[in-house]
């Protein structure tokens, strides 16, 4: 459904009723993904078909596994090394699936390996040039994903640490990686202070994180919350279900043994930085800014399982400085080759199941027809005089062919208030959500006497409701 939210998110630049780039940049989600999303987003064919995520995706997707390749080359000559380093990208079914959605991870990747390649190549060469260069793409991925917002202030403590050892103006280095991040992030909290009016409204809004947490801590769903050793455990489960684990454990091996070997020297200090994706991962739980449920988890079930993904540059770097360090002899080299190139594919044995990215699409996919089926309805039946819903517990499919225009939410400025008092003025037809609970528009139209006066069931399916305006008021 977030795939579904973003494409349209793109689309309302211009198809919308208030249509611009920054009356529509919205608050809580970043608008990277979404402003590269947007010239494939403007073609109705690409959106309806969903088509528009696709190509972006498959666009980012074939960029990063050439700069993961790329990467390799850095840490060694070796050609095996860069072809394994890109067997464990471009073969993870998880990474496969979601590029092929308008979800931010392809974008996000994209983005990160670009800045963990010129980070790596300034550890190698300190040209200026690739530490802005950095710097540009940290603050993009910062754009992308909150993740980074941690990942960028990590690699900025390394950044000042190198300089002060070299006995150098520590000012100096992070104002060359570190200026775009921290324009960035002023940039977001002056947008949302200017459309929110508050510059921290994407943190404490109503939309926030914060705010959407909060049913589920009260049903629930957040039980690692407070507790790291929970938090841990789940976060982990998170990496199992998108990461091979054999290709973990090499990983956590080559960690051990770079850091046994170069300790904290201060020209291998770099790589060290893919290890803040566990501590963004646990934190994020420890603090219950974000929910993750799994089929083995406690309670239940499948949200938010990707997120686990997030080691991904770890487990690539450190995989191939295992190799690299063992394959000396030819021998054991064939055969550690062989290990990580066939541990990228173990995940066929038991797919979908050895995928909880690829998994989770499905649950969700089985768990709510309705909501496709509703949309199916729409595009025989709408009729142009615009459709209210709370988007928060229902999506209307791109396919529905419904314009962004005409689509009122609970949010829509002026409209959707309006919408809510006296709908039959605003809209032709409304759809709710009648069994999730907390679908806002059923909470208040169900005894909305305007709604009950003029509008009419046409189509029940589980609880997903449209009623169609018998009476024109206006």
């Amino acid at each position: 459904m977030d795939a579904v939210t973003h494409l349209d998110s793109a689309r309302r630049f211009f198809d919308s009723l208030s249509p611009g780039i920054l009356s529509q940049l919205g608050t809580v989600w970043l608008p990277i993904p979404h402003l590269i999303l947007l010239p494939a987003a403007y073609i109705d064919v690409l959106w309806h078909s969903g088509l528009a995520g696709s190509l972006i995706g498959i666009f980012c997707y074939s960029l990063t596994a050439m700069l993961i390749f790329k990467t390799a080359l850095l840490i060694s000559k070796d050609k095996t090394t860069r072809w394994l380093a890109f067997a464990i990208f471009a073969f993870n079914p998880n990474i496969l699936y979601l590029q092929t959605t308008a979800m931010t991870e392809s974008v996000f990747y994209l983005l990160l390996f670009t800045a963990m390649y010129f980070l790596l190549k300034w550890q190698l060469y300190h040209l200026r040039f690739d530490l802005i260069s950095a710097g540009l793409f940290s603050a993009l991925a910062m754009g992308t994903r909150y993740e980074a917002w941690f990942m960028v202030t990590f690699v900025a403590v390394i950044i000042a640490t190198i300089y002060i050892r070299r006995k150098s103006n520590p000012v100096k280095g992070l104002f060359l990686y570190f200026s775009l991040p921290v324009f960035f992030v002023l940039l977001w909290m002056l947008h949302n202070f200017i459309y929110y009016d508050d510059p921290l409204y994407f943190q404490r809004g109503e939309y926030s994180s914060q705010a959407l947490m909060k049913p589920f801590e009260e049903s629930g769903y957040l039980p690692a919350k407070g507790s790291i050793s929970l938090s841990t455990e789940l976060f982990l489960r998170s990496v199992l279900s998108n990461l091979n684990p054999l290709l973990l454990l090499i990983a956590t091996a080559g960690f051990i043994i770079y850091l046994f070997k170069n300790k904290l020297d201060n020209s291998k200090l770099i790589p060290y930085f893919t290890v803040s994706a566990f501590f963004v991962g646990i934190l994020s739980l420890f603090f219950g800014q974000v929910v993750i449920l799994l089929p083995d988890s406690s309670p239940a079930g499948y949200l938010n399982s990707r997120y686990g993904l997030i080691v991904l540059p770890f487990v690539i770097l450190f995989t191939i400085f295992t190799y690299k360090q063992f394959a000396i002899k030819k021998n054991f080299k064939i055969f550690l080759s062989v290990i990580i190139f066939i541990s990228s594919f173990f995940w066929i044995f038991n797919f979908p199941g050895s995928s909880g990215s690829v998994s989770e699409a499905i649950y969700f996919d089985i768990n709510r027809p309705e909501l496709k089926r509703a949309s199916i309805y729409l595009l025989r039946e709408y009729d142009g005089t615009n459709i209210l819903f709370d988007d928060n517990s229902v999506n209307l499919y791109p396919y529905s062919k419904i314009p962004m225009k005409e689509r009122i939410n609970t949010h829509t400025f002026y409209w959707g208030e309006l919408s809510l008092k006296n709908p039959s003025k605003v809209v032709g037809w409304v759809i709710m959500d009648t069994k999730s609970g907390n679908d806002d528009v059923y909470q208040i139209l169900k005894s909305n006497a305007d709604f009950l006066s003029f509008y009419t069931m046409v189509h029940n399916d589980q609880g997903i409701e449209i009623y169609k305006r018998t009476t024109k008021t206006y």
